[in-house]
Order: C-alpha cells, then structure tokens, then sequence
C-alpha cells in the first residue's frame, strides 16, 4: 500500500511536470501563430514610406536592348495596408497612378489625369462596335480620374505598378509554411493574358523568404503550366509544358523599425517566342525609407470618376459594369442592383446564357397541355 504522504508527493511531482510542459507548449504556440500571421513587424512603426526609382530595359528575342524607360515610386505600407503612387512627370494627360488595397479582398487602380487636359477625339458604339470619332471642337472630358476595381490583390496590368507591388507588396499574400502560392498572373501572358485573367486563370509562384524575421521574399519564380491554362488559347503552351512569366531577386536590403526590406531589386517579365518574345528588365532602387509617417489612409477619388467596377459579388451576372460617379462615391453592391442601366445588361447576359430558355417554356407547357388532352381523351372513351 502506498501512503498518503508518497501518493501527495508522486501528484506533485507529477502536476508538476505537467505544468512546465503545458507552459512550455502554451510559448511554442503563440510563437509560431504570432510568425505565421506576420506581415513583416511593424509593430514598432504606424507605417513606412519608401521612395525610389523604376528601371525598365526592354530586349527583343536576340538579347539586344531596343528600349530604356524611368519611373518614380512612392510606397507606404503598414501592417495590413498597402499604397503605391506613381508620378508621371511629363505626361500629356495622365498626372499620376495609384495603387492600393480596397478591403481584405479586392485592390483598385486610380489613374488621375490633368485637370487641364482636353481630347480631339471620342469612342463611340456603332452597330455593336466600337469606332474612334474626330470631335468637331476640342473638349474637357468630364471624369477627371478612372479607377478599376479586381479581385484580389494582384494590379491590374500595364501602369508599371507590378514589380513595384512585387517587391512591397507581394509579400501580404505569403506565409513562412510554404514555399509556393497559386495566385492571379503576375503579367499578362501574351497578347491573351488578360482573357486567362478574367476567366480565373493561375499561376504557380515558389517563392524564397529573407532568412532573416522578414516575409518579404528574397527570390521568386512564376509558371503557368499547361494543366492551369486549359480552355484558353496561349500559343507558348502548344511547344511547352510551362512558361517562365516572371523572375525576381533582391541583391541588396536595408533594416527599417527592425525589419529587413528591399533596398535593391530586379523583375524580369518575359514574352513567349512564339509571339514577339524578348523580355522586360526591371531595376528598382530605392533612395528613401521614413518610418511612423502620419498617414490618412481614407479613401477617396475625384467626384468625378470613372469606374470600371470587376468583383464578381457585386456585378454578376456581368464580367463588369461601368459608370461615373458625380459625388466622388463609389456604389455598393445594393446601388448596383438598383442601377437601371445594370439592370438592362444583366437581363441581356441572362438572355445570352440561356438564349432558348423562352422556347424551353413553350415546349414545356405545350407538353404538359397535350398530356392532358391525352389523360381526358382516354378517361371519355372509358366512361
């Protein structure tokens, strides 16, 4: 028999063990939650603002350069948002692209144009087609900025903003669990890139974290292979199992608020050969971090703008709907459905979807009415 006083002691040893495992293992967890969910630290930082400078080069297909370009970025980032500007110095019409998170899901792209600018000619629909017409006076558009709303976070293509986003931003839809992502394209493949875009199409994206407490990624790799691209026509998938669309790399980083971001940076998209093939390089040099910047991060658009709205929750059954806003306002999805303009295209794609759904009517109640001249017919003859 065990006495009281061994059994006490055995339990207190015991509870003791317990203990020390189950708070060892209660710190093991919340560390690892705590890396999991982080977007770089920026705990010790509201936000940071990096400025810098784009370098493009393009190449044709035999490596020989045909092409040089510069632009100038400004970047804020904060623990989950995210902003990119791009002032166009110089441009005829457009004053600046900017770039940011909507909400937890969608992105936007704002083009803001000169308030001075005026057009000589206008698109026009005729016959279902569209067709340039030469206005008789120059004139004021009336928006004076166009916005794009996508799902997701990738920007929408051609603003020079990706591999700025790639650098800064990319790194909001990574985890330190796994080395490879399945996301929107990075870069339009090809002259069709945008058709694989907005039927869903994926790229896969491996990917090389800094070694150090950092998600920003030090290297990464985008594929389309041929499984992901089936019922879209891209021509480099008839001679290839997978096409290499972008390559990124830092080679030189800094240390802001305790964090390791990057300082030096290169991007390389390239074409398929058997389009026009030949690539674009692009150098991004960064000249200027500042941390616990004030920002207002409000939201908020010229009060006339043209929207280009892409979220499928709030435009099916479209692929999008357009409209300008008068009040600087964007509409939500109950604004949309309320739209007379929505309404007609709506009930236009449906009939599209479903082009004999009338005639499918007809035949039913045709059918259903010779049934029951049948059934009566059958039911006199018995009586």
């Amino acid at each position: 028999m065990i006495s009281c006083e061994k059994l006490i002691t055995i339990l207190q040893k015991n509870l003791n063990i317990i203990f020390k495992k189950f708070f060892i293992g209660c710190i093991f967890i919340t560390f690892v939650l705590f890396i999991a969910n982080t977007k770089g630290d920026f705990s010790n930082s509201d936000c940071i603002e990096i400025q810098g400078n784009i370098y493009e080069s393009y190449f044709d297909k035999s490596g020989d350069k045909i092409g040089t370009k510069t632009n100038n970025f400004i970047t804020i980032l904060s623990k989950d948002r995210a902003k990119i500007t791009i002032p166009l110095v110089g441009h005829p019409t457009i004053r600046e692209i900017e770039y940011g998170f909507l909400d937890e899901s969608s992105s936007y792209m704002l083009v803001n144009y000169h308030t001075n600018r005026v057009i000589k000619e206008a698109v026009d629909i005729v016959d279902g087609k569209y067709e340039k017409q030469t206005l008789k006076e120059v004139q004021k558009p009336i928006n004076d900025a166009s916005i794009t709303i996508n799902e997701g976070r990738v920007p929408e293509y051609g603003y020079g903003i990706t591999p700025v986003w790639i650098a800064y931003c990319l790194n909001y839809c990574l985890t330190i669990t796994n080395t490879s992502v399945q996301m929107t394209p990075l870069f339009p493949l090809g002259r069709n890139g945008h058709t694989y875009r907005k039927n869903g199409g994926l790229s896969d994206v491996s990917y090389e974290l800094s070694s150090k407490d950092s998600l920003f990624p030090v290297k990464v790799i985008e594929e389309v292979n041929e499984g992901s691209a089936k019922g879209v026509d891209i021509p480099f998938l008839q001679k290839a199992k997978a096409f290499t669309n972008t390559v990124y790399n830092v080679v030189e980083w800094t240390n802001i608020a305790n964090m390791d971001i990057p300082k030096r940076f290169y991007v390389t998209n390239y074409f398929p050969e058997n389009e026009i093939g030949g690539k674009v390089v692009y150098e991004g040099v960064s000249t200027s971090f500042e941390e616990n910047k004030d920002i207002s991060w409000k939201f908020q658009i010229p009060e006339v703008t043209y929207v280009t709205e892409r979220r499928s929750s709030y435009v099916e059954p479209l692929e999008k709907f357009n409209y300008v806003t008068t009040n600087g306002h964007l509409m939500n999805r109950e604004d949309i459905l309320k739209n007379e303009e929505y309404i007609i295209a709506a009930n236009e794609a449906e009939n599209l979807k479903y082009p004999n759904q009338p005639l499918r009517g007809i035949f039913i109640v045709l059918s259903l009415l010779i049934c029951f001249i049948c059934f009566a017919i059958i039911a006199r003859k018995k009586n």
